[in-house]
């Protein structure tokens, strides 16, 4: 009786550690994210983005322990986030970000906030914008395509892979899906490819099958990799840690591939040793991202 009893505490001591703690990176991950090839897609480009602004549509907060294997319990800052990124001759925008009853509905604590004046300003930004593009297909990301008033009125613009249009149909309105979003295009993205001046996508599967991730060069120089929800926490890639497993199976679906991510992340750690100066963004860091904007890297609102 006593050796059953142990196999058992046993067997649930190793299931605790496989869905809660385990989060063992590759000890390397060669070319998943080629910068020197991104680079060269753009060496020539003159018209180079000037500003990269940031619209923060919601926050909340959440354990670090979901963010990230072994971190603890103490609150981690989330944000919801959308991008433009303007040049003199090309405004992008990457990002839908939460609407307000999605926010409600995924909030993790009484601090949860959202910015309608902020969503307006994404929204209306659809109008100015040359072309839109989202970083992946989950709620978080796409309502303000999904669910705006009029779709048709951007849709030419939008710019997204089969397995992103492929998923906006869950996130529609009670109403239904847009015809101009159910007829829409796929805009495939199967290696790296420039879409404007001094900016790069790339296919970047693994949280979701139609990730991607955006390499930029402001005209002074400066550089960002836009990795989506890679990871949720920069720290995620210093510490080489990413989500337990746990979370993955009641939160994703479908559930994300953990191999490949975890790659994505050894790939990252490499990638800020070699190079220092680029600038990792990932879509929910709150902290991170009041630091960026402190700094003058990240420009808080649109135009």
């Amino acid at each position: 009786m006593k050796n059953i009893f142990a196999g058992i505490i046993i067997i649930l001591a190793l299931a605790s550690w496989w869905l809660l703690f385990d989060s063992r990176a590759p000890k390397s991950a060669e070319d998943v994210f080629d910068i020197t090839a991104y680079r060269a897609l753009i060496a020539n480009d003159q018209d180079l983005p000037a500003k990269i602004n940031v619209e923060i549509v919601g926050t909340d907060e959440l354990s670090k322990f979901l963010t990230e294997t072994s971190a603890g319990f103490s609150k981690h800052p989330l944000y919801y986030t959308a991008f433009q990124i303007t040049s003199p001759t090309m405004v992008t925008v990457i990002g839908g970000a939460v609407d307000g009853p999605t926010a409600t509905e995924i909030s993790q604590s009484d601090k949860a906030t959202f910015d309608a004046a902020a969503y307006e300003r994404l929204k209306n930004s659809y109008a100015d914008a040359d072309q839109i593009f989202i970083t992946h297909e989950h709620l978080d990301h796409v309502m303000a395509i999904t669910r705006h008033p009029a779709p048709e009125s951007f849709a030419p613009k939008l710019k997204l892979t089969a397995p992103q249009i492929a998923a906006l149909p869950r996130y529609a309105p009670a109403s239904g899906p847009s015809s101009a979003l159910a007829s829409l295009p796929p805009f495939e993205i199967l290696e790296p490819m420039r879409i404007a001046p001094g900016v790069v996508a790339a296919p970047a599967a693994g949280h979701s099958p139609g990730s991607l991730v955006f390499f930029v060069r402001r005209d002074d120089g400066q550089e960002y990799l836009f990795i989506g929800d890679i990871v949720w926490a920069i720290s995620n890639i210093k510490r080489l840690r990413t989500r337990p497993r746990l979370l993955q199976y009641f939160f994703f679906d479908p559930s994300e591939d953990r191999e490949e991510v975890l790659r994505q992340v050894r790939a990252l750690h490499d990638i800020t040793l070699q190079e220092p100066d680029l600038i990792i963004v990932p879509d929910h860091d709150g902290a991170y991202f009041q630091r960026l904007i402190d700094e003058g890297a990240l420009e808080s609102g649109f135009n």
